[in-house]
């Protein structure tokens, strides 16, 4: 999948009119294992606890600090990643990084998958996925979108 397909193929759904979050993951997971064929991407990663649970698979077990400190989506990508020796996460959330980071984790985010996804001949107009991204609800610094649009 090419990230214009990824974006004609989000927009269909967006423009249905009855698209949850969830109906985006799939794509999303189908892009990045485009862009990245040697990382295991998990569109939904196991469950922590009973309110949450899935219930075909094992709750992991969450380190005490990152139980306290997260919510249970980052908490487990970092328990993941830790458990299973992934050296790299993607968390935009700022507390999420820092304690990835902490945990000897690299930390990237959304624009830092579409920065790799330019930086290997994807056409991206960050312009507009920062629009799309701001229109959603999601909050970045001027900093990342400086950053954003001179790389």
């Amino acid at each position: 999948m090419t990230i214009q397909e990824y974006i004609e193929t989000i927009n269909r759904r967006y423009k249905a009119g009855n698209a949850t979050e969830h109906s985006y993951r799939g794509d999303l997971q189908n892009l990045l294992k485009a862009l990245a064929p040697h990382v295991e991407v998990t569109n939904e990663p196991q469950r922590i606890d009973r309110d949450c649970g899935a219930p075909d698979t094992e709750p992991i077990a969450l380190m005490p600090y990152l139980q306290n400190t997260l919510d249970s989506r980052e908490a487990s990508v970092i328990q993941t990643a830790l458990q299973f020796g992934i050296n790299l996460v993607c968390i935009d959330e700022i507390l999420g990084r820092r304690t990835a980071r902490l945990s000897n984790l690299n930390v990237t985010g959304a624009i830092g998958v579409l920065l790799k996804a330019k930086s290997r001949g994807y056409q991206v107009s960050m312009t507009d996925a920062i629009s799309r991204m701001r229109e959603h609800g999601i909050w970045l610094t001027q900093n990342v979108i400086d950053f954003a649009l001179t790389h």
